[in-house]
């Protein structure tokens, strides 16, 4: 009697190789070519991040196209997963294959879009959407609270990602969602957005921690590493989770869904996270930090394509020569021959870019042949408006009093636009929430600016840690007439902790610095001493750290409610937050003292 063993060698070598890497955090090109090969045999399915995998704005990243089509060429299903796109999935198409990816409108996983592509998107399935493009105060805060009218139809607020970010949509975004009948929902919670530039881009993360700390409200996130999409991946397209890699570049949102979803691994380094941070969490004895290690990584996508197609490396270099490879180091010497080329690549495309935009050949001076949505008139000079107006120097100053712009107006020069350099001596940001007081004054820089233009200055000049990060205080909402939320300093504060990934020095209450400046300096008597405030986390916690007695007043922010339940509260930080007494407002006091 003979027996016949018959062992699928290939099936056992694959379940070997992904069991030999699981969050192991290794480095993949460096393995023997045998292993490398076994480790592209154990996938089928590949899902894969795009900005800072594949490319960098309009950019590619170096090799990453030549990978993708190889891994579709040898019949791996890919998928473009992403957080941050700032179109709809035909635009998405066009986008990838400009930079010579192999894409289909059904190969995009998309949850989060920019303003017009989600207001298109909800468009197609008949929802009606407002808020797309800027929103700032034309005059004052005062006259925005007094002229805003709530739209009685709004049934959800969606935050994504905006440029137009502006203190006045975080307002009334806030405002809408203190109906508990309107959702709120978050496309995504990345914290920043990798760029080309060695700026810090703040994410859609900070926005959405910007309202979420306002509204005082849990959003549903939709995007990477939440259950829905993971949910939506695995029932949608039946994938197998063992058989399916996962691409990223940032650990906390793209390796997570992968580690969640039970997916095999693989990040890289060209985008969000650092080999740096990778480390630190693969020795950290938290299993919360372990969830986001990889199994492997690459300094970049284009490091793979050598060992699965060797003939393809020189194909590759070739068709790469118009990806730009200089990036600017904010606190290191600049390469001015290598920064002069990009510059004159930037100005070329821009050029192009504004050309095909407005349909007209700036450079001759013409309208292009082609017919669009402009007809161009030739009119005589004298007849047509004087839209050339002479500038004044500005020079934009992040005061320590505020987080809004003082522009220093001084006589015309050569009208000529100036403001400081970005690498200028800046060393501090302090962040402080106050909205603008009534001015009869032309603001010529508020009026024009987002908040996530200010955010992302703060947050590139934080990225030099010799630059102080101080806030104000971390008040998250004022107490106003209108029985509106008014988003207080710590909407801002957070946000741009959350884009600079560091911690701030508060001086306000309840922290320390003013509890020690009141002792110190006054000489008074905590056990003598009675702080009233309306507000439990700021005032009160100030009362019970400096040993005072406390007084809430039901007049401003904290509610009845809520002091009730911290009362009832089992953790000693929430009971910290209980006034010994209350009053519904302060007048009440009256009749005793008299």
């Amino acid at each position: 009697m003979s027996l016949t063993v018959v062992v699928n060698c290939g099936s056992w070598m694959n379940k070997l190789i992904t069991k030999m890497f699981r969050m192991s955090f290794t480095n993949l090109v460096k393995q023997p070519k045998e292993v490398i090969t076994q480790f592209m045999n154990s996938f089928d399915t590949v899902l894969t991040d795009c900005d800072g995998v594949l490319w960098l704005e309009e950019e590619p990243i170096e090799g990453s196209a030549e990978v993708i089509n190889t891994l579709k060429e040898l019949g791996k299903r890919v998928f473009f997963v992403t957080n941050n796109s700032c179109k709809i999935r035909d635009d998405f198409v066009k986008k990838a294959k400009k930079m010579n990816f192999k894409c289909e409108k059904d190969d995009i996983i998309s949850t989060a879009v920019g303003p017009e592509g989600l207001s298109q998107e909800l468009e197609l399935v008949g929802i009606k959407s407002i808020g797309v493009g800027p929103d700032v105060m034309q005059t004052s805060f005062k006259n925005t609270l007094e002229e805003f009218k709530a739209d009685p139809d709004i049934g959800a607020v969606v935050v994504g990602y905006d440029e137009h970010f502006s203190y006045v949509k975080m307002f009334k975004a806030a405002t809408y969602l203190s109906n508990p009948n309107v959702l709120f929902v978050g496309t995504n919670s990345d914290e920043q957005y990798p760029n080309r530039y060695d700026y810090i881009v703040p994410g859609t993360g900070t926005i959405l921690i910007a309202v979420k700390t306002a509204a005082q409200r849990e959003p549903f996130i939709v995007g990477k590493p939440e259950a829905y999409i993971a949910d939506f991946i695995k029932n949608e397209y039946g994938m197998d989770p063992k058989r399916t890699l996962m691409i990223g570049d940032r650990c906390n949102t793209d390796i997570l869904l992968g580690t969640r979803c039970g997916f095999q691994t693989m990040l890289v380094l060209s985008g969000i996270t650092t080999f740096k941070e990778a480390t630190q969490r693969k020795q950290s004895k938290k299993q919360e930090e372990k969830d986001l290690v990889p199994d492997v990584y690459l300094e970049k996508l284009g490091d793979l394509l050598l060992p699965i197609h060797p003939s393809k490396r020189k194909q590759a270099k070739n068709e790469c020569q118009n990806v730009v490879k200089v990036r600017r180091a904010l606190f290191e010497p600049i390469d001015h021959e290598e920064t002069q080329k990009f510059l004159e690549q930037e100005l070329s495309k821009q050029s192009v870019n504004e050309s095909e935009k407005w349909e007209f050949d700036f450079v001759n001076e013409r309208p292009l042949k082609t017919k669009g949505r402009y007809e161009w008139t030739v009119v005589n000079s004298s007849s047509a408006p004087d839209l050339e107006k002479p500038r004044k120097k500005i020079e934009e100053v992040y005061d320590t009093s505020t987080l809004y712009p003082q522009t220093l107006s001084t006589p015309k020069v050569d009208g000529e636009f100036e403001k400081k350099e970005e690498n200028s001596a800046v060393e501090s940001m302090i962040v402080d929430g106050t909205p603008p007081k009534d001015s009869n004054k032309k603001q010529s820089l508020i009026t024009g600016k987002s908040l996530y233009v200010k955010m992302f200055k703060a947050a590139t000049y934080l990225s030099n840690p010799n630059v102080l990060f101080v806030g104000t205080n971390s008040d998250e909402q004022y107490p106003n007439r209108y029985d509106y939320i008014v988003p207080g300093t710590g909407t801002i504060l957070i946000a741009v902790k959350t884009a600079a990934q560091r911690e701030p020095f508060i001086v306000g209450k309840p922290e320390s610095y003013i509890a020690d400046f009141i002792k110190n300096e006054y000489g008074v008597d905590p056990k003598r001493t009675l702080m009233i405030g309306d507000r439990c986390n700021t005032d009160i916690l100030l009362g019970t750290r400096c040993g005072f007695q406390t007084m809430l007043v039901l007049s401003g922010i904290t509610t009845f409610k809520e002091v009730t339940q911290w009362k009832q509260s089992k953790k000693q930080e929430e009971r910290d937050l209980v006034p010994d007494v209350y009053l519904e407002k302060l007048g009440d006091l009256l009749p005793y003292l008299n």
